[in-house]
């Protein structure tokens, strides 16, 4: 008779989804009131938290539970219907990106941003060897990876680093949307 198998660890889950909504350990706190210590000990598997725990976590993430178990992987048909997708508002209020991809995808993610009429999102350098690519659909802006600056027009598109301070700078009169692929680094 096989042995009960160990429960399934839901860290490196944790980490991810906490990390594609830029999400600090701090915030991600304050959002579920899990501890800080917990979260990290969590994200680590150094612990298996209750299913209690569990549940404040997708709360503070705004997912549902069972997403921050392990899947079988993505499947090759998964739609993301309206109802399911995650919106994510810049810090400063002026952008916000609609995560269009599935979250079982864990190589690329991606994003319907916009950005209000002269509003800027910057954000501050993810993981090393994150690239992400923008694909303007409206508007015209300045995208800035670190020291490097351009301008884009609507049907235009940019791969750049994004383990540097980086973002966008809605430089038209309507607002800024576009399409964002990020492949995560380390």
């Amino acid at each position: 008779m096989p042995g009960i198998p160990h429960p399934p660890k839901i860290g490196k889950n944790v980490q991810r989804l906490r990390k594609r909504m830029d999400y600090s350990l701090d915030q991600l706190s304050s959002r579920c009131g899990v501890s800080k210590g917990m979260l990290s000990q969590i994200e680590s598997d150094r612990t298996n938290p209750t299913l209690a725990t569990i549940w404040k976590i997708a709360n503070g993430l705004g997912i549902r539970l069972e997403e921050l178990f392990d899947a079988p992987g993505p499947s090759l048909f998964e739609p993301v219907h309206a109802d399911q997708v995650t919106i994510v508002q810049s810090e400063n209020g002026q952008g916000s990106f609609r995560i269009i991809s599935p979250l079982a995808v864990r190589e690329v993610e991606t994003y319907f941003m916009q950005v209000d009429v002269g509003g800027e999102v910057i954000s501050p350098s993810h993981t090393p060897e994150t690239i992400e690519i923008f694909y303007v659909s409206q508007g015209a802006c300045e995208v800035v990876s670190g020291d490097n600056v351009t301008t884009l027009n609507v049907g235009d598109s940019i791969t750049y680093q994004a383990d540097l301070t980086h973002g966008f700078r809605n430089t038209s009169d309507v607002p800024l949307q576009g399409f964002l692929t990020v492949r995560p680094g380390e």
